[in-house]
């Protein structure tokens, strides 16, 4: 089995059972994307690239640890990252309001969200930018959560939504520059 391959199936059986874990070193190609596959192989016009860290996408590793969440489950974040979110949601849970979500996603899960979002073809996956899908999706390469470094928080009211805009900066943690997704919280607001 590829490395690449291997570190996508532990990251994703990691990420079901909520473990911590270290994707190896793959062989990956340095930035600006990771996918040979795309024309021209370069992720698409006016992305936002991935910072400039090792990562699943820039032929480092990235250090991942699952952040408990109140009501049960848990979002795998980089370590970066995991005190700060753990003391987000231990701050929300006397507000009674329930969180949890998705943290890290490695590129293969990046593209098959991109292929339901956006489109089956490599075009609409390596191309189109993310506001032509529905939702947005980062074009693979260009997401934080490829890092752990961003976080699509799951709740039942727009209450919770509220909160996070309003307290989620204290922890580290910012909703995206133009807004298009409530849900959504990275480091930088990308």
């Amino acid at each position: 089995m590829r490395p690449r391959r291997l570190a996508a199936g532990i990251a994703a059986i990691c990420a079901l059972v909520a473990c911590a874990l270290v994707i190896p070193a793959t062989t990956a190609a340095a930035a600006p994307t990771p996918n040979p596959r795309a024309p021209g192989g370069l992720a698409g016009e006016g992305q936002t690239p991935l910072p400039d860290m090792p990562g699943p996408t820039t032929g480092g590793s990235v250090d991942l640890r699952a952040v408990a969440c109140p009501s049960g489950g848990s979002i795998v974040v980089s370590v970066s990252i995991a005190a700060d979110l753990a003391r987000l949601l231990a701050a929300e849970r006397p507000t009674g309001v329930a969180l949890c979500g998705q943290g890290y996603r490695d590129i293969g899960v990046q593209i098959a969200l991109r292929r339901q979002n956006c489109g089956p073809s490599d075009d609409q996956v390596w191309r189109e930018p993310a506001a032509a899908c529905s939702p947005p999706t980062a074009i693979p390469g260009t997401s934080r959560h490829e890092l752990g470094l961003a976080v699509d928080f799951s709740s039942p009211t727009p209450l919770a939504y509220f909160w996070l805009a309003t307290n989620a900066p204290r922890f580290g943690l910012h909703p995206l520059v133009d807004g298009s997704e409530p849900w959504h919280f990275s480091v930088d607001g990308h």
